[in-house]
């Protein structure tokens, strides 16, 4: 355990991922999870432990892909990766989580995490990501011309 457990002066960032993964990653977003303890994130092919310590400098890095079950409900895996990033934020006091795309379009997991937070005392940092209304607003423009 680090030392840092029960640390109420701790930051959640909620990074966006980009639509494209990894090569989407803004540099603000690089910079905040190169400055977390612990950075949670869904594996993908071109996103893994690897990529995120070796490649990108991050400390930690943990898969929370396992925690959605297809065929479960929503609100229940949801509910499963709330509690293993809040309950890391408690362990590490400085943690991220790599959200595909925007982390506040389409399915958002902020809400939960910062009502968590805000019961806590710890800070909530949302950095954007580019979503899938930024690709149709370009589509869109590009059919118009």
């Amino acid at each position: 355990m680090s030392e840092n457990r029960h640390n109420t002066a701790g930051v959640i960032r909620i990074v966006g991922l980009g639509i494209r993964g990894p090569k989407q990653l803004t540099l603000e977003a690089v910079a905040h999870l190169q400055s977390t303890a612990q950075v949670f994130f869904f594996r993908t092919p071109e996103l893994d432990e690897v990529w995120l310590t070796k490649r990108l400098g991050v400390a930690q890095a943990e898969d929370i892909r396992p925690l959605y079950r297809d065929g479960d409900r929503d609100v229940s895996n949801y509910r499963r990766i709330v509690r293993r990033v809040t309950a890391g934020a408690e362990e590490y006091s400085d943690v991220a989580l790599l959200m595909p795309g925007h982390p506040r379009v389409g399915v958002s997991l902020v809400e939960p995490i910062q009502t968590w937070a805000s019961a806590r005392g710890v800070r909530v940092r949302v950095v954007d990501g580019t979503s899938s209304f930024d690709a149709m607003i370009t589509d869109l423009e590009a059919l118009s011309q």
